[in-house]
């Protein structure tokens, strides 16, 4: 019970390191008729294919439905992923030979700059990696989204499409989570990617989105 309390802990205390090392808040006075919104932790234990233990993974989520529309967010919207494009990629990819691989951007919302201003109540063991801060006068302003922020997904998919026009994949028009180059495929699904080409053409489109 005490090495599961203390691996807790250090997943814990990974997830305050990484927003605190991607600058994603600002330590602020708590702001006169603005609401601050809370969160939570969510963890979980991640297992291997075989089903054996892999790692603990906590992850800090603002509770978004506390948010107020055109006060700290205004559009959500998001494009979905169509399942009749993935059937026929995946067709086309076993017809043709190609390769198929995947790609998940981990803590890909803590690449988004916000433009609305957000706080967020200090979260709970923020004491672990921040001292002197005081709970009652002090909350968190983001400047990167968190999971479960309303305009996290809208923002993402901005981002993304953004960075592949940079690297000339046009999204296709009936389904624009689809973007293509010379018969390179990525499809997005939120912060997923699923990429079909020959083998040396996947290659180097994953070298070149890690980069990024």
């Amino acid at each position: 019970m005490k090495s599961d309390l203390e691996s807790w802990k250090k997943a814990i205390i990974r997830e305050l390191q990484s927003l605190k090392e991607t600058n994603t808040y600002l330590i602020v006075k708590i702001p006169q008729n603005r609401r601050v919104v809370s969160s939570k932790w969510v963890c979980r234990i991640k297992f291997k294919d075989n089903g054996k233990h892999l790692s603990h993974k906590a992850r800090l989520v603002i509770r978004g439905f506390e948010q107020q529309y055109s006060v700290n967010y205004s559009e959500t919207f998001a494009l979905v992923l169509k399942f009749a494009t993935l059937q026929v990629l995946l067709a086309k990819a076993a017809a043709k030979d190609l390769k198929i691989d995947q790609m998940d951007v981990d803590t890909a919302f803590l690449n988004l700059e916000l433009q609305e201003e957000v706080y967020m109540e200090i979260p709970k063991l923020f004491e672990l990696v921040t001292t002197g801060v005081n709970f009652k006068q002090h909350c968190l302003q983001l400047r990167k989204a968190l999971y479960r922020l309303k305009q996290a997904l809208r923002v993402w998919f901005l981002t993304v499409n953004t960075f592949f026009a940079n690297i000339s994949f046009k999204p296709y028009n009936s389904n624009p989570n689809l973007f293509v180059r010379n018969r390179i495929y990525i499809l997005l699904f939120v912060d997923d990617m699923l990429i079909i080409s020959k083998r040396l053409e996947v290659d180097h489109v994953k070298v070149t989105i890690k980069k990024k």
